[in-house]
């Protein structure tokens, strides 16, 4: 299996039995079906998130290392900012699956 992932960005569309969560030039990636209640709104979640998901990480990186720096840079580095760049590193680590 491998662990690279579908390149974005993805969309999707909705039909009778459901919406697809697909790219262009890759085919389907996902079904959800129309026995679920949000079919449309869990697929436009889906595409959302995805699509989202590299710049999210990228602007959450920046804010942990910056918020960092300043606080160590200042020399004060207080519990506060400690509390946040810790938050900060296990949101990434959830965002990434480790």
């Amino acid at each position: 299996m491998s662990d690279k992932h579908t390149p974005t960005p993805w969309t999707y569309e909705c039909g009778s039995d459901g919406a697809v969560v697909y790219k262009d030039d890759a085919g389907t990636i996902a079904h959800v079906p129309d026995d679920l209640i949000c079919s449309e709104a869990n697929a436009q979640m889906i595409v959302a998130a995805v699509n989202s998901h590299a710049a999210l990480v990228e602007a959450l990186e920046e804010c942990a290392d910056r918020l960092e720096r300043c606080a160590t840079a200042s020399g004060t580095h207080s519990e506060i900012s400690a509390i946040a760049v810790k938050k900060y590193r296990d949101l990434l680590k959830l965002a990434r699956g480790d």
